[in-house]
């Protein structure tokens, strides 16, 4: 059963605020550090942190594992699912370039720059024979 924030925060929403603030934190140190090896010990501790929370929506969606909840990882993979088809409907259009010798050879351009973009791959296409 979900429950409304504003009635009692569940651990795992808490749990991630953690995770993700951390990560907000690793990732702007490291927009701030010049120092290359401090800029990779960052970057590691950010993709770390991401990781340990996609991690949280893994382990919910595994029926063996210590926190099995079908509901959420549904409701996770729901929302994931929404966002992605939205961004492809407003944000982005994408070129294939007609002579690609494999499908992910694909450019991906945001707004008004796919029709110039398509253009532009048609000419190059039509000098590649």
């Amino acid at each position: 059963m979900f429950v409304k924030a504003s009635v009692k925060k569940g651990i795992l929403p808490c749990i991630l605020e953690e995770l993700l603030s951390a990560r907000a934190k690793a990732r702007a140190d490291l927009k701030n550090e010049k120092d290359p090896f401090k800029r990779a010990v960052l970057d590691g501790r950010q993709l770390a942190l991401k990781i340990s929370a996609n991690s949280v929506y893994g382990f919910t969606g595994a029926t063996v594992g210590k926190l099995p909840c079908l509901e959420i990882s549904a409701s996770v993979t729901a929302f994931g699912r929404q966002m992605i088809e939205e961004t492809k409907r407003v944000r982005l259009a994408s070129v294939v370039h007609p002579h690609a010798h494999v499908p992910w050879q694909i450019c991906i351009y945001p707004g008004a720059a796919a029709a110039a973009a398509a253009s532009s791959i048609t000419a190059v296409a039509s000098h590649c024979g």
